[in-house]
């Protein structure tokens, strides 16, 4: 009988990646993990090895990931240098302040406009009436940036 029920039962070989990320968020959550660990389980919960974090062909969804990851690194610990950063990253000290620097969707400091413009901008180019180039002469930007911004490309929290 024992036999019959075992042959009905199909388990996944990924049956068990929800126990695996638990224990890498567990893991992550210690105070006394080293920085090598926390980039580990936390590249594990994202779905991505250390491996193509490391990787220098990765594209731009896993330099994504790693910009994140770089950002919980220096936030769960604050201490280590940007140089001991690099190290674990296998990258130059360069490209980890680029990826600290790097805000998706936020304005950068010495932006020409504030997010209260790009929504004026959005509001008055839905309303119609004002092409991009009249608004630009308005805000003193380029009709390229009040596309992009029309678009959502750039001062995305001003949606």
């Amino acid at each position: 009988m024992n036999q019959i029920i075992r042959s009905f039962i199909h388990v996944r070989d990924d049956a068990d990646n929800h126990v695996k990320a638990w224990k890498a968020w567990n893991a992550a959550q210690r105070t006394g993990i080293t920085p090598h660990d926390y980039l580990k389980a936390m590249s594990f919960i994202r779905g991505v090895t250390v491996q193509d974090i490391w990787a220098y062909d990765a594209g731009i969804y896993r330099t994504d990931i790693r910009f994140d990851l770089v950002k919980a690194v220096k936030g769960k610990f604050p201490d280590l240098s940007l140089r001991q950063i690099a190290r674990l990253f296998k990258r130059d000290h360069k490209a980890i302040v680029g990826a600290l620097r790097s805000q998706s969707g936020v304005v950068r400091r010495g932006a020409k406009l504030s997010l209260g413009d790009a929504q004026k901008i959005r509001s008055i180019y839905a309303n119609g009436g004002t092409n991009a180039r009249a608004i630009a002469e308005r805000f003193g930007v380029s009709h390229g940036t009040v596309s992009a911004i029309v678009r959502g490309e750039i001062y995305k929290g001003a949606i």
